[in-house]
């Protein structure tokens, strides 16, 4: 038995999801679900680099954006928001700094 490949990737919640978004990855999304181990992720903490300003928009976003998620097929235990994993920020903040 051979292992399956591991795909992770992410969107970022800056504003409603378009075709654009559809056709450029989120429907290869559903389908590399059926021959890839999956983990995608909303990065909500990629999106405050310019959103900075306005971060209620972006928790909206973030809901929004994962309900579109849910509704185009994705499977709902392979997805997840940066900021839902404190510890993660914590390691990439913390290898960042010089």
């Amino acid at each position: 038995m051979s292992a399956r490949e591991i795909v992770l990737s992410g969107i970022r919640p800056t504003g409603a999801a378009h075709l654009g978004n559809y056709v450029g990855a989120l429907r290869n999304w559903v389908r590399l679900q059926e021959t890839h181990d999956c983990y995608f992720c909303i990065v909500d903490w990629h999106a405050l680099s310019s959103e900075y300003a306005a971060p209620q928009a972006i928790r909206e976003n973030v809901f929004d954006l994962a309900c579109d998620l849910l509704s185009v097929g994705l499977d709902p235990t392979s997805a997840s928001s940066s900021s839902s994993r404190p510890s993660r920020n914590t390691r990439s903040s913390t290898s960042s700094c010089r």
